[in-house]
């Protein structure tokens, strides 16, 4: 390798692993969230099943972007991390979005669906940005190869 395209390889790697640790900071952040929000509520097992059971998988997902974001930060990097990456932001986009909307469609909820759709959007961005390579087809072929 050219000593100008490591010196550009690196700044890449340092700029990815600061995406990757916001996307673990933005995880943590939603798990905190929602796992805050089981604990309050621990009647919703028993009065609303199905609610509690979404939450829980959307505790899931927040973990779930908090390892990817771990990973990237270690410095590991795969079309499989990338993939898991984007689809569990992508995930904890849609869902937090979602519940902002039903939450403001009802006038309830105050701040937290807000700051929770934060969130989402905050982790997608960091994750795309984690890896900025994805979605480009001379990407695609490199990364089977």
């Amino acid at each position: 390798m050219a000593p100008m395209a490591r010196v550009a390889a690196t700044a890449a790697g340092k700029r990815s692993r600061a995406w990757s640790l916001a996307l673990l900071g933005v995880g943590l952040a939603g798990a905190t969230d929602v796992a805050q929000f089981l604990v309050v509520n621990p009647g919703l097992f028993g009065t609303a099943p199905g609610r509690a059971a979404g939450s829980a998988v959307g505790l899931g997902v927040w973990v779930g972007v908090a390892a990817c974001g771990a990973a990237g930060v270690a410095g590991a990097e795969s079309v499989a991390l990338r993939r898991a990456s984007l689809g569990l932001a992508a995930g904890a986009a849609a869902g937090e979005l979602g519940l902002l909307g039903i939450h403001a469609a009802a006038h309830v909820g105050g701040w937290r669906p807000a700051v929770g759709g934060l969130l989402g959007v905050a982790a997608l961005g960091a994750a795309v940005r984690a890896h900025p390579g994805t979605g480009r087809p001379d990407d695609r072929r490199t990364a089977s190869a």
